[in-house]
């Protein structure tokens, strides 16, 4: 009976043994699965922010469309700039007849004799580089016709052109026009700081009132309409102002490479913007020679709008003429 006793007992042990093995066998497993989905996860992030870093730092600018293409068999060619720091892979080109309504669509070419395009890859920094269309019919170069060619990107990004370009005006006409106007186009008027766009440009258009220690930058998108180079002087400058008046908020034009991260803006140096091209001109600092940053007017919780204006001073590149140009307003909600 005693031997009995004890027998059952080590089977008892065992059995317990066993069940505690277990336990800690699947809470293993569950530890392990659980470290490898979040390393994935991990993984999936740091890729997705990597890519949304490359995406917005994708720029380009079709500054030309010429036909027929210098490349036999192919029908125009789009030059483009790559002004960002990214290899740029164009994987679609949408053209819009403004008058007729019709959309054409171009992928990248399969095979020699379709219609598509090739030299899509643009480099960093790759100025006046040509992509090969190949299509059935030339596009119309008479006024009646309007096209918007959209090149899209493998990242998302879209970069549009419209052709043919408007005709330059009498010599007379045009120095009562507008040769810098502001761009048509969302990502026309963007800003950055240190807290809530340190990484890339947002919209400035509605945005959270930014503090002189979070570095404040701002940018805008201007077009040269006119047939000459544009030289830009070191008082071009942006305010903003309240709406009902009172507050003013002056900042002056800085270098376009200004990081937010420095302790100082980098003072404007010389900036050249081409004939028929967009450049953006960049506003940070509070004086022109040895700037400091510049905090943003008081932000309005009932969200108050501020009027954004832009005197911009300029000469043509062969004169030493100085102009004085004042950009269309914009329209800017501060909150706090």
């Amino acid at each position: 009976m005693r031997k009995h006793v004890y027998s059952k007992k080590g089977v008892g042990t065992a059995l317990g043994a066993v069940f505690f093995i277990g336990i800690v066998l699947l809470s293993l497993t569950a530890l392990i699965t659980i470290s490898g989905y979040q390393m994935k996860y991990f993984q999936t992030r740091d890729k997705m922010i990597e890519w949304d870093i490359k995406r917005m730092s994708e720029s380009i600018a079709i500054v030309n469309l010429i036909q027929p293409s210098k490349k036999p068999g192919y029908t125009f060619d789009l030059i483009v700039n790559n002004t960002g720091g990214v290899l740029v892979k164009i994987v679609r080109i949408y053209v819009y007849d403004n008058k007729s309504n019709e959309l054409l669509i171009f992928d990248k070419q399969k095979a020699s004799g379709e219609d598509g395009f090739i030299n899509g890859e643009v480099m960093p920094g790759e100025g006046n580089h040509a992509i090969n269309v190949k299509a059935q019919n030339p596009l119309a170069d008479d006024s009646p016709y309007r096209y918007r060619i959209i090149a899209c990107t493998e990242r998302g990004r879209q970069f549009s052109f419209s052709y043919p370009k408007p005709k330059p005006l009498p010599q007379e006409i045009r120095i009562g026009g507008y040769p810098l106007v502001i761009a048509a186009s969302h990502d026309n008027f963007q800003y950055k700081d240190t807290e809530t766009a340190a990484i890339y440009f947002k919209s400035a258009y509605e945005k959270q009132q930014s503090d002189y220690n979070w570095h404040p930058l701002y940018r805008i998108l201007v077009n040269n309409t006119t047939n000459r180079k544009i030289i830009l002087m070191n008082n071009c400058s942006m305010l903003q102002m309240a709406a009902a008046g009172g507050q003013i908020q002056r900042r002056f034009i800085v270098s376009n490479s200004t990081d937010i991260f420095q302790r100082k803006p980098t003072p404007f140096s010389t900036q050249i913007i081409n004939p028929y091209s967009a450049q953006y001109l960049y506003f940070a600092g509070d004086n022109p020679i040895n700037p400091d940053w510049v905090s943003d007017p008081k932000g309005d919780p009932k969200g108050e709008p501020y009027v954004v204006s832009f005197m911009i001073w300029f000469r043509y590149e062969g004169e030493s003429e100085v102009r004085a140009l004042p950009l269309p307003s914009l329209v800017q909600i501060i909150t706090s």
